[in-house]
C-alpha cells in the first residue's frame, strides 16, 4: 500500500510555501534542498547552516532527506508537514479524510446551510434596524 499522500492532498495542503530546508513534526526528519545550494549562500550563516545539514545527512542518513527540489510542506493538526516524507503520517490524514468523507461532506453542507440563515438573519436584522 502507497505510504506517500497523493497530488491532490498535496496540492490541497501545502499552501504554506516552499523552503531550502524544513523538519517533519511528525517524525523529525529534516528534508532539505541540496539543488539549492545558491540560496543558501546569501550570509555566512546560510552556508554554515547548509554544510551542517549536507554532514547531518552523511552521519545520519535516516535523520535527513536530501531533495534536488524546494520542500513545499503546510500544516495540519498543528503539526507541519513535508511532501513526501518517509514517515507516511500525512497518507494517515488523507485515508482518514477519505475513509469518512460523506460524513465531512454532510458535515460541511449543513454548516455552510446554518451559517448562510445565521448570515440571512443578520442582515435582515440590519435592514430593520436601518429603518428607525
Amino acid at each position: 500500500m502507497k505510504k506517500i499522500e497523493s497530488i491532490e492532498f498535496a496540492d490541497a495542503l501545502f499552501s504554506a510555501g516552499t523552503y531550502c530546508s524544513v523538519t517533519c513534526d511528525f517524525c523529525g526528519r529534516i528534508h532539505f534542498c541540496s539543488e539549492s545550494y545558491g540560496e543558501w549562500t546569501d550570509e555566512e550563516d546560510d552556508k554554515k547552516h547548509f554544510d551542517a545539514l549536507v554532514k547531518g545527512c552523511e552521519e545520519e542518513p535516516d535523520g535527513y532527506v536530501e531533495c534536488d527540489y524546494t520542500i513545499r510542506f503546510g500544516v495540519i493538526d498543528g503539526k507541519t508537514g513535508v511532501e513526501g516524507c518517509p514517515c507516511g503520517e500525512l497518507k494517515k490524514y488523507e485515508d482518514w479524510i477519505w475513509n469518512h468523507r460523506f460524513v465531512i461532506l454532510d458535515y460541511l453542507g449543513n454548516r455552510h446551510r446554518s451559517q448562510k440563515l445565521d448570515v440571512d438573519y443578520l442582515g435582515k436584522q440590519l435592514k430593520d434596524t436601518s429603518r428607525l
